[in-house]
């Protein structure tokens, strides 16, 4: 005979980082089934829609913060990492919103920008990204269009191929 499973133990070995915020994720998914249960083969405005849900409720569960980009980094990939095995709709909105939208005004912005991340923190404010080029798509590396600031007529002349 065996002896029993200690799932604690295997969590603790598996799951070796910020485990407050992995047990919060687990326990919010156990929560509302209703929202996180796996559904398959629906339409895409559905899956949208339930990427969008299911963040609104992430932010409004105190998860994660774009203030942990300089707090706890591990915790903006551990959320990511723990949320990806539920919904991959959902990280990809989760990472405009905290990455590449929160990322960037907390990084960047002025403290006139950031009051703006609580309001992103909670879902009140929802953020957006667009990089794009017309023969590249979203491929970064190999856009060639370029933006300068025209001081003297105080606008961006911008170039793209």
């Amino acid at each position: 005979m065996s002896a029993p499973i200690d799932v604690n133990a295997w969590r603790r070995i598996l799951d070796h980082d910020n485990l407050e915020t992995r047990r919060k994720v687990l326990a919010l998914a156990n929560k509302h089934k209703d929202l996180f249960m796996p559904r398959y083969n629906v339409s895409l405005d559905t899956q949208r829609q339930l990427a969008y849900d299911r963040l609104r409720l992430v932010c409004q569960n105190d998860i994660v913060s774009i203030r942990d980009f300089d707090r706890n980094p591990q915790n903006v990939f551990t959320t990511h990492e723990a949320l990806g095995m539920i919904d991959g709709s959902l990280t990809t909105k989760l990472t405009v919103q905290f990455n590449l939208f929160g990322g960037t005004v907390w990084r960047l912005g002025t403290e006139k920008h950031h009051r703006i991340v609580d309001r992103a923190d909670k879902f009140e404010q929802v953020g957006c990204f667009g990089l794009t080029e017309l023969g590249f798509g979203n491929n970064a590396v190999e856009m060639e269009t370029t933006a300068t600031y025209d001081k003297a007529r105080g606008e961006w002349e911008v170039h793209s191929p």
